[in-house]
């Protein structure tokens, strides 16, 4: 073996000219698929690992609110994250997503911007380069509102350090709302993502937008293993069944009372007037007090009878001045528990729960088989899992149309919000493997003509080593070795070429306003290339090299020894 090696190269060596020639075609491909795989590896670290998860951390629970237009709140932030942690393992962090868009006024000039919350605490600047100004400055209570901009955003407001920033931005409940800070740090934008932000701290930019101190946008979950976040999901989702929801109330003289809701679908306001032996007219009145209906013995212990008005209060978790709800009793129904139970209509309900969120029952409420148990409101309405962008997409759209006034809940992964990105990193890879095949295959048809040359001139040579006991397998080893060889040495060479441009083309600073600003980090092109890939595509370019020489080498150790001596050219 040692021997068929040995040929092996020393073939290789002894026609240069033409090894030269063919190898660098060789190289030439192989340098384009390695630039290629890794601008296009690049690219979906930018858009997945630097932006998306950014923007939704690995997992995210979403709850949607529909009034005038739709809300991501969630309304009690500790009972969320309680059942997370309950269910998800592997917590790295949870982060609250509070993020406002303002038009922000600077030194005479002003533009739309993303103004996103922070903790005033170090692992929230990770990457974070700071051109000018101290992070110290945005946690230490120097400044009423200390903000971190971008130098583009800086340039473009004419804004330098510990100038005042004034921004506009509307609140969670539509209103329009003010508000000015001091700008205690200027940083350098990674991508053309980051320029297009601006950073406050967190419970700042949550008193501003109307978020009460228990209430957050959203929760973004940061794993420890990213790869886990889909089974977490799945486990997550199913442990959020939404439950009955019950506030316990107090009527207006005394007497406590559950304050339940009833759905508003025609099927549950059909069984609300059959059960109280009214009209669904009544059920759906639009008077000036929303019509309540009590059980029988709600109405017979406290004299609660059709017409009259009620006022009432609940217990809230948070808030300790109670709020007076007002109601008319529109009907009397059997049953549903041997308790005083009171329902409002959904619609009237949630409002009130969410808007004030009730204390948890010092005794769980059990419905029994009336009529009504299969159409009370639930505390949430969980959407089912999505796979794509795009399922993800028609979910919300679904949602926005639902005018539910109701929390919805969507548990969600990174992976759902970057599925386009991923597919155009899947696109890219497709279009430049066919482009490469293409030029591979040129080359590979000059591999075959190549050795049919090489065969033809080399006959006699063929028929001495014949001659001598050498046998037909190791004639056509002599003959794979050498392509096997060729095809290595110019994939390596290939790589190494490709690297050096990688080097030379990531120094060049090119213009982040322009079209290929979303592909640049730090205003320069980011390859990003992995031992694995390039291991794969020299791998495959070697045996796609090799396994075009097998025919020819066959052909040449199957030649008749002494024919082949008197072969003459």
């Amino acid at each position: 073996m040692n021997i068929i090696l040995s040929i092996g190269l020393r073939n290789l060596l002894r026609q240069k000219r033409r090894n030269i020639l063919l190898g660098s075609g060789i190289a030439f491909g192989m340098m384009i698929l390695v630039l290629a795989a890794a601008f296009s590896q690049g690219i979906t670290d930018v858009l997945f690992n630097k932006v998306i998860v950014y923007m939704t951390g690995h997992m995210q629970v979403a709850v949607s609110e529909f009034d005038k237009k739709p809300v991501q709140i969630i309304r009690d932030k500790a009972r969320m994250e309680e059942l997370i942690r309950k269910n998800v393992s592997g917590i790295k962090d949870i982060w609250e997503d509070i993020i406002g868009f303002a038009r922000v006024q600077g030194n005479g000039k002003s533009e739309f911007s993303i103004v996103v919350g922070l903790k005033p605490e170090p692992a929230s600047f990770e990457g974070v380069i700071l051109l000018e100004g101290s992070l110290a400055d945005f946690s230490n209570g120097r400044y009423a509102v200390p903000m971190i901009i971008y130098e583009k955003s800086a340039h473009n407001l004419k804004l330098k350090l510990h100038d005042t920033i004034r921004m506009r931005m509307e609140t969670i409940s539509g209103q329009v709302q003010t508000a000015s800070g001091t700008v205690v740090g200027i940083a350098k934008a990674n991508s053309m993502f980051e320029a297009m932000t601006m950073f406050m701290p967190l419970e700042t930019l949550k008193t501003t937008l109307g978020f009460k101190p228990w209430e957050t946008g959203g929760l973004k979950i940061m794993l420890e293993n990213p790869l886990e976040s889909i089974a977490q999901a799945d486990r997550l989702h199913a442990a959020m069944t939404a439950g009955l929801a019950v506030a316990d109330g107090t009527l207006a003289g005394g007497g406590s009372i559950r304050i339940l809701g009833i759905q508003t679908n025609a099927q549950s306001r059909e069984a609300l007037a059959r059960a109280c032996g009214i009209s669904q007219a009544v059920v759906t009145n639009k008077g000036d007090l929303p019509p309540a209906f009590v059980n029988r013995k709600a109405a017979a212990d406290f004299g609660l009878a059709p017409g009259r008005t009620i006022e009432f209060t609940h217990r809230m978790k948070y808030n300790t001045s109670p709020v007076v709800h007002r109601a008319t009793v529109a009907g009397v129904f059997e049953g549903l528990a041997d308790e005083h139970v009171l329902l409002l209509r959904e619609h009237e309900f949630n409002p009130m729960i969410l808007k004030h969120v009730p204390a948890a029952g010092k005794t769980a409420f059990t419905p029994d088989k009336s009529p009504l148990a299969g159409h009370l409101s639930r505390e949430w309405r969980l959407l089912p899992r999505s796979g794509t962008s795009e399922e993800l997409q028609a979910k919300m759209k679904q949602v926005n149309n639902m005018r539910y006034k109701g929390g919805v809940i969507d548990v969600r992964t990174m992976y759902e919000s970057a599925s386009i990105i991923l597919k155009l990193e899947g696109a890219l890879n497709m279009i430049t493997f066919v482009a490469v095949l293409i030029l591979f295959f040129i080359i590979l048809v000059g591999v075959v003509n190549t050795l049919r040359m090489t065969i033809r001139e080399r006959t006699r040579e063929i028929g001495t080593m014949r001659a001598m006991g050498m046998q037909q397998k190791d004639v056509r080893n002599v003959f794979l070795l050498e392509t096997l060889f060729l095809g290595l040495f110019a994939s390596i060479a290939g790589v190494i070429i490709g690297l050096i441009l990688m080097v030379i083309l990531g120094s060049i600073s090119m213009d982040g306003n322009s079209a290929l600003g979303m592909l640049l980090v730090n205003g320069k092109l980011y390859f990003l290339p992995t031992f694995g890939s390039i291991l794969g595509n020299v791998i495959f370019i070697t045996l796609l090299t090799l396994s075009t020489a097998w025919f020819p080498a066959r052909r040449a150790a199957r030649l008749d020894a002494a024919r082949a001596l008197r072969h003459y050219e």
